[in-house]
């Protein structure tokens, strides 16, 4: 299991992300197509993150496209320029706040521990901003290899 499905209280978060910094700007839109799109942008259905991990894309870049996707599904133009860099900003800083671990997470660690019971994290992202989700959690410390 990645580290998002491990300590991500809610794995909802980019969903909620997404609606908390767009919702006024798909205001038009019925609230359960709202969530739809959001749920699109969450799930990556412009599939622009595989383009990001295959180099064909920056990090901004597949957010961008999916930004794009989810504003061409809501009828209306998506943030271009600065615009798109506050929204990239403002997303990012919504999603952090969600990066801590589930409530039993540290103790059954802690566990692991007294049983001198290697453990470690894995992931499919960049290892930089997972050792930021990993420290924001309260769970750096695990060694690179």
């Amino acid at each position: 299991m990645g580290l998002d499905g491990v300590y991500t209280l809610n794995p909802e978060e980019p969903l909620n992300g997404f609606l908390a910094i767009s919702g006024p700007d798909l205001a038009h839109l019925h609230p359960e197509r709202r969530t739809e799109i959001a749920a699109d942008f969450a799930d990556d259905g412009a599939q622009a993150y595989e383009r990001y991990m295959s180099g064909e894309l920056t990090f901004l870049g597949q957010r961008q496209v999916r930004l794009q996707r989810a504003y061409q599904m809501a009828g209306i133009l998506s943030p271009t320029g600065e615009r798109y860099i506050r929204w990239a900003g403002e997303y990012e800083a919504k999603v952090r706040e969600s990066w801590r671990p589930f409530s039993d997470v540290e103790a059954f660690l802690s566990v692991l521990m007294k049983r001198d019971m290697p453990y470690g994290a894995v992931s499919n992202n960049i290892e930089e901003y997972q050792r930021e989700k990993l420290r924001l959690a309260g769970l750096q410390g695990f060694p690179a290899s």
